[in-house]
């Protein structure tokens, strides 16, 4: 069973780590071509988009570590769940904190487009 977990886990880290260099490429091309086009890339909506999109991902983040170590503690006192190291919780709130502030800044971005 735990090399099954061991498996998901890193076939998780990978698809994780893969969406997140997906997202940050098309966010790349997409600043690269609105600069060829002459447009401005950071204006003040832009920060204000981002100041919005990190604060937003901070809490996040906090709130799924927090979690996190929650679940993890209570589950290997009363349901027998397995270890987890501290370099593994450290990767999935990264990721989580990574993924969360990309996305909320697509979303973001796009609804102050749309106003």
């Amino acid at each position: 069973m735990t090399d099954l977990l061991q498996f998901a886990s890193v076939v998780g880290l990978f698809a994780a780590i893969i969406i997140i260099l997906v997202l940050t490429f098309v966010k790349t091309s997409q600043d690269e071509r609105a600069r060829r086009a002459g447009l401005a890339v950071k204006d003040e909506r832009t920060h204000r988009v981002e100041g919005q999109a990190a604060l937003y991902a901070w809490v996040v983040a906090v709130e799924f570590t927090a979690g996190f170590i929650l679940v993890l503690y209570v589950g290997s006192l009363f349901q027998g769940f397995p270890a987890i190291g501290a370099t593994p919780a450290l990767e999935a709130s990264l990721l989580v904190s990574v993924a969360s502030f990309l996305l909320l800044r697509w979303y973001l971005d796009r609804r102050e487009s749309i106003q």
